[in-house]
């Protein structure tokens, strides 16, 4: 699978309504981050001890640049967009970045 259609499964998940949203971690047990999301659409069951390993891990499976996690942290905790929102701007911003 290509990083945009990695990219793609993670736009349909964030979109879906199947996620409750939190802010500052990836998951709360309850809810999920934008990351968060995208470590399901992973399907990594099994997290790394430390959270800097998954955020690279997140950032390498779909292939944007680093920049981007702080943009997409900043969006779900800070500015607290909701999913569609985020989505909208990986679509946008994000997508068109990639080295296909």
């Amino acid at each position: 699978m290509t990083k945009p259609e990695r990219i793609q499964k993670w736009l349909l998940a964030l979109r879906s309504g199947d996620f409750k949203q939190c802010r500052d971690v990836l998951h709360d047990g309850d809810g999920y981050c934008c990351l968060g999301v995208g470590e399901v659409v992973m399907n990594r069951t099994k997290h790394r001890k430390r959270v800097h390993d998954r955020y690279r891990a997140i950032q390498l499976y779909f292939g944007y640049a680093p920049k981007y996690e702080a943009a997409l942290i900043d969006k779900n905790d800070d500015r607290k967009w909701n999913f569609r929102r985020i989505a909208d701007y990986i679509e946008k911003k994000i997508l068109p970045s990639l080295d296909k």
